[in-house]
């Protein structure tokens, strides 16, 4: 099952090229932070702000080898992006290569109308004001003043 806040997490620490970098690096090995440093052409405290960030969102971890601390993917990280391929990205692939089917809107506009009557909430219309008005709704107060 896609687990939307752990992808968002996930997604947020790779919107970097150098992470992006590393990420394929460490998808064939496990690398300590000298040999990413050869590799990336990078220094010392750049690499590890990155490996930092990375290993926070949970998408790397780190493992004593010797003297050195080596660097890998978690197996959750593979796990989640693997479920996202095949629950996401397969599926839009398919899509793109048949035809993506078109939206029930293209044939009848009023679908949307019908739609958002159906999902209205009484919330929905305290925060936005009743339907069909202008108006936003009055801010509720606080409970215990008067």
């Amino acid at each position: 099952m896609l687990e939307p806040r752990r992808l968002a997490a996930y997604f947020k620490a790779l919107a970097d090229p150098t992470r992006l970098r590393i990420l394929e690096l460490l998808a064939e090995q496990e690398m300590c932070v000298c040999e990413l440093m050869a590799t990336l052409n990078l220094s010392q405290p750049l690499v590890s702000h990155h490996l930092r960030v990375l290993r926070q969102a949970g998408v790397v971890r780190d493992d004593r080898c010797g003297r050195w601390i080596c660097y890998r993917l978690t197996p959750e990280f593979v796990r989640l992006f693997r479920d996202f391929e095949s629950r996401i990205v397969g599926p839009a692939a398919a899509a793109l290569e048949r035809g993506v089917r078109p939206s029930a809107v293209r044939g009848d506009p009023s679908v949307c109308e019908r739609l958002r009557e159906r999902c209205a909430t009484p919330a929905e219309d305290r925060r936005h004001g009743a339907p069909g008005t202008d108006r936003p709704a009055a801010a509720a107060e606080p409970e215990g003043r008067t």
